[in-house]
């Protein structure tokens, strides 16, 4: 699809018009203001009258023509009355197939710059209603039209006051009750031209930046995109800065698009087309020289490593950089939790270095280290991948021992107590981890002291500071840090908190159909963290609300599908949350569901007619009688159709009781035709119903 920098939520059409469901006739004509449609609108089908400085007239409309359906066009100028101008309604492509042959060259360029082979795919998108499928249409006519988007008059009354009509009929070229209409002088009015026009550069990245009025300030209302052009200052070729459209916003008057030039160094023209819906231009924009500068620093290197080669030596290596303007590299070294970094080489390693060796300072710190490429033009990279190395002292510390959890019921706290002689010379102090258990794993730590804490307790108030929910399961550890920041092995302990309370009923639970004998059942979670299932049950109002268990679910399976229900029965359906302990919360229903029948019943079958004629004990009438397939209770009732011919238009001339299976009809004729469609408990017809004749018997 062609990418746009602005995107709109919805449809973008630049004028306000009526949607009417009936023709309608005026006696006089009145301009109508136009002003902006954007999301708010999207879901109208509207009218757009566009023209054009030759005399044409655009017509766009966004109604989602069916297939096989097109549309007749009216005009109706000054109040003089409708006028048709298409002899033959216009019926749109039906298919890609047809789309690329109406399209013929078109599409080869539309396929480029798309990027899609298959016309029935592209036919598919253009149809889907979207907004990028309405754009595309908008900016290419041919395709418009293709598409029945787009009509265009060409022999409008260009300078006078007039009103358009699209009429929507299906494949017959009978009016469908749609109708589209709208009206406007004929009048085309260029754009105005876009100002305050700005460059600016990174290397060859340049960002175009303007000016534009509001929408409805007047001689933009009509204005929806935007092409930035650009040329070489000593060539004549024109190049498009986008392949495909930059739309107008809704709220912006400043506008920008950042792309890329062919070269560095290079003086070039810019100037912005605002375009409307006739691709009607501003005759001068205004234009913009400016020199693209080689201002870009070299692209940062990636793969840079480090490793210690001894105590207190680290080799730092990278890539050759693949910057045709590099001149060398600078190595730049800090510590770990620092942001500054201090360069290493007071001149620049040459193009063909590719390391660096490093004594460090002191052992025990952890080091970092980029790499930046120098470029010809002064201006250093980026740092590269940042790459850590630690400088370790060794010695690690004694871990502690006798590590005991207990849990103060009354307080809602967790105390722990260990045991451990520091070292003098080699102690920071205790780190203390605590994780709760989900399932059987831990589910990540969190530490609840510094790493300088020196005292062999700690009172733990729970992971928001308020005590332990029952039934949680927590998993405390403790190590020792030394001076240097070695850590000795963690000792851990595991303690659950007492489960005394029942937990807490899901907050929601919803039952929908799924078909005609199923319900889809789904709850939210328990605000409890101790449950571990769910009770879910079926109740029957109309037998004693008698209870029957559907399931029992673990607790992260929240959904359920009761199958086997009788139709037109009512149903609710329960549940209840069950912790670890066996406590049970109150029970939570659903509203109630009751299963009816969702496909259309079955056509009638043994369908006679027969035509009576007049006697002295009964009229002239038609009888009909016919059986049904169903039972009499999935039928809500039989509508009667008649015509003339068997394929034409059938009206609906009786709607009959379900329990009759006859009809006679007063004002029946032989010859004609008659057809009978049961009507289901659901409001759906058959799909289909034969029709017979009535003939004399």
């Amino acid at each position: 699809m062609f990418k746009s920098s602005f995107l709109l939520a919805a449809a973008l059409l630049l004028t306000v018009v009526r949607q009417d469901v009936q023709a309608q006739t005026q006696t006089q004509l009145q301009p109508r203001q136009s002003e902006s449609v954007l999301s708010a609108q999207a879901g109208s089908s509207l009218l757009v009258i566009a023209p054009h400085q030759d005399g044409r007239v655009f017509l766009f409309h966004n109604y989602n023509v069916p297939l096989a359906h097109g549309f007749k066009v009216y005009r109706n100028t000054e109040g003089t009355g409708w006028e048709l101008l298409t002899e033959e309604p216009v019926f749109p492509v039906q298919n890609g197939g047809q789309l690329r042959m109406r399209l013929r060259e078109g599409w080869h360029s539309i396929s480029r710059d798309t990027g899609i082979d298959d016309a029935q795919a592209f036919f598919l998108m253009m149809r889907s209603g979207t907004a990028d499928a309405l754009v595309t249409l908008l900016t290419l006519p041919d395709l418009a039209q293709a598409m029945g988007t787009l009509y265009i008059d060409e022999n409008a009354p260009y300078g006078r006051l007039a009103a358009y009509r699209m009429v929507m009929v299906n494949e017959f070229g009978l009016a469908t009750g749609t109708v589209l209409e709208n009206e406007a002088m004929l009048e085309a009015r260029l754009p105005l031209p876009v100002t305050g026009l700005e460059a600016k550069n990174d290397g060859r990245t340049v960002t175009l930046s303007w000016d534009y009025p509001a929408l409805n300030t007047p001689g933009t209302e009509e204005v929806f995109r935007f092409r930035p052009r650009f040329r070489r200052t000593n060539e004549s070729h024109e190049r498009n800065v986008l392949p495909g459209v930059m739309l107008r916003t809704d709220s912006s008057t400043r506008f920008q698009i950042t792309f890329d030039v062919p070269a560095t160094n290079t003086e070039y023209e810019f100037w912005v087309e605002p375009q409307n819906l006739a691709g009607q231009t501003s005759e001068e924009p205004g234009r913009l020289t400016f020199f693209v500068a080689d201002n870009a620093a070299p692209a940062a290197l990636s793969g840079v490593t480090a490793s210690l080669i001894s105590e207190d030596t680290i080799e730092i290596t990278w890539p050759a950089s693949t910057n045709v303007d590099a001149a060398g590299y600078h190595v730049y070294r800090g510590f770990a939790g620092e942001e500054e970094m201090i360069r290493l080489t007071p001149e620049p390693e040459n193009l063909f270095a590719f390391s660096l060796i490093d004594q460090v300072p002191m052992r025990g710190r952890q080091y970092r280290y980029a790499v930046r490429v120098l470029g010809q033009n002064g201006i250093e990279s980026n740092n590269s991948n940042v790459v850590n190395v630690a400088v370790p002292d060794l010695r690690r510390p004694d871990p502690v021992y006798a590590l005991e959890a207990a849990f103060d019921a009354e307080n809602k706290t967790v105390t722990l107590q260990w045991l451990h002689e520091p070292d003098a010379e080699n102690f920071r102090g205790y780190r203390v981890l605590r994780s709760l258990i989900s399932g059987h794993t831990a589910n990540g730590y969190a530490q609840l002291s510094s790493s300088s804490m020196s005292e062999q307790q700690l009172s733990d108030r729970g992971p928001s500071g308020l005590g332990f929910e029952e039934g949680r399961t927590f998993v405390y550890g403790v190590a020792v840090v030394s001076s240097t920041g070695q850590v000795s092995d963690t000792l851990f302990t595991r303690l659950q908190i007492p489960v005394i309370t029942p937990p807490e009923p899901p907050s929601a639970i919803h039952a929908e159909l799924r078909g005609e004998t199923h319900a889809y059942i789904s709850w939210s979670s328990s605000p409890s963290l101790d449950v571990t299932h769910y009770r879910l049950e079926k109740i029957t109002p109309d037998d004693s609300e008698q209870a029957v268990t559907l399931a029992t679910l673990p607790a992260n399976n929240r959904s359920f599908t009761a199958r086997g229900l009788e139709l037109s029965r009512p149903y609710l359906f329960a549940v209840t949350a069950i912790d670890s302990a066996g406590n049970q919360s109150v029970v939570l229903q659903s509203t109630m569901v009751v299963p009816q029948r969702v496909t259309p019943p079955a056509p009638v079958h043994n369908f006679q007619v027969r035509a009576r004629q007049a006697s002295e004990a009964d009229p002239a009438r038609v009888s009909l009688a016919w059986q049904t397939r169903e039972p009499r209770e999935s039928i809500s009732s039989f509508r009667v159709y008649r015509s003339n011919q068997a394929s034409g238009v059938f009206e609906a001339i009786a709607e009959l009781s379900s329990e009759t299976s006859r009809y006679d009809d007063p004002d029946g004729r032989p010859g004609q035709w008659y057809k009978v469609y049961p009507i289901g408990t659901n409001g759906q017809p058959a799909r289909d119903a034969r029709a017979v004749q009535a003939v004399l018997r």
